[in-house]
């Protein structure tokens, strides 16, 4: 189960790229930390990895490059919990077309990228959005990448491209890659298998906008 694009249990490259602020953005730490009497203790935050930023709702979006000097790098994007808002145990699930509200790449002077036809992945959400809108499992149940309410777990992948697939790149240098996905939430418990009327309504949740710069050559 998962969205067009999503490789759960894809084997992870190598030449990770990876660009932070310190202002606004974490670098993710070590895999042990040193715990209370001085032993060594796994630090579940070692799964945010890459570049990432948590937003005041509880939900973090992780943005991780592969590969430099290429047209062709690989991006992952990913979204989870880092914190459970007081009162906050709705299901939660990725769009139905996999698509961001912004996924945007510029030159090192700041003009947009244009994608190739067809190829676009932004898409402007409504604020609710209809259950009908989401495909279905032959028992009934939506087909989409249902998000869990763990916070000591790593996020869920929810894209993995190549740049190459999605644009043409004609100039050496250094780009910048913004991406900002959505979910929706069922505040009102209307996913549940007895009450999935088409017209029930989801809630759209904007997340951060999470941006890494890349160095990429001109596509072949």
């Amino acid at each position: 189960m998962g969205l067009n694009n999503c490789l759960l249990c894809a084997a992870q490259p190598a030449n990770k790229v990876m660009q932070t602020d310190p202002h606004w953005l974490a670098r993710t730490p070590g895999s042990y930390i040193e715990g209370p009497k001085g032993e060594m203790v796994w630090n579940t935050n070692n799964y945010w990895q890459g570049v990432w930023k948590g937003g005041t709702n509880g939900w973090g979006v992780m943005l991780t490059l592969y590969g430099t000097n290429t047209p062709n790098a690989e991006v992952w994007v990913g979204v989870g919990r880092i914190k459970i808002v007081s009162g906050d145990v709705a299901n939660c699930f990725c769009p139905p077309d996999g698509k961001f509200a912004k996924f945007e790449l510029r030159t090192f002077d700041g003009r947009i990228v244009e994608p190739k036809e067809g190829k676009s992945l932004e898409e402007d959400y409504p604020e609710n959005l209809a259950i009908g809108a989401y495909p279905r499992w032959p028992d009934g149940l939506i087909k989409a990448l249902d998000f869990g309410i763990v916070t000591n777990g790593g996020p869920d992948t929810v894209g993995h491209y190549r740049l190459n697939d999605l644009y043409s790149i004609t100039n050496e240098g250094i780009y910048t890659l913004t991406i900002r996905p959505v979910i929706y939430k069922d505040t009102r418990g209307v996913s549940e298998e007895s009450n999935m009327a088409a017209t029930n309504l989801f809630d759209r949740v904007d997340l951060p906008s999470v941006s890494a710069k890349i160095h990429l050559l001109p596509s072949q």
